[in-house]
């Protein structure tokens, strides 16, 4: 029988040095798609640049990612480690301008409601849930 599902886009954004933990995502949202969302009515969907953008051109490889992944994901989640990233024209790293861009959208939308930071062995997780605000 058919079932309706939430779907959440889930966007991914860190530095070089945080591959792995990048990877592990895959498996956590499969997981969790799995169990606790298919439980639930809810479909996690992972967006990276390295699945969710292709070669195009652009002011630089960072303008190209934000045109394609764009901001209508529903999840950020930041993961920092040793590295910072690489500088763009617009921020200090690319990831940095990619947390810049989801907390402009956090500002702008008051009902954006969650920020979350999680310390797992050392490393530093941030989840912001961005909510659309809906009428009654």
């Amino acid at each position: 029988m058919a079932k309706k599902l939430t779907l959440l886009q889930v966007f991914v954004a860190s530095p070089g040095d945080v591959k792995d933990e990048r990877t592990l995502l895959d498996d956590v949202i499969s997981e969790f798609n799995k169990t606790w969302g298919n439980r639930n009515g809810v479909t996690l969907d992972l967006l990276k640049w390295e699945t969710d953008s292709h070669p195009s051109f652009g002011v630089d490889p960072q303008e190209v990612i934000n045109n394609q992944i764009g901001d209508n994901y529903d999840v950020f989640i930041g993961i920092m480690w040793g590295r910072f990233g690489s500088p763009t024209k617009r921020a200090e790293s690319g990831t940095e301008e990619e947390f810049n861009r989801a907390y402009a959208r956090l500002l702008n939308s008051p009902s954006s409601i969650q920020i979350t930071h999680r310390l797992v062995n050392n490393l530093v997780i941030e989840l912001i849930v961005l909510h659309e605000k809906t009428t009654p």
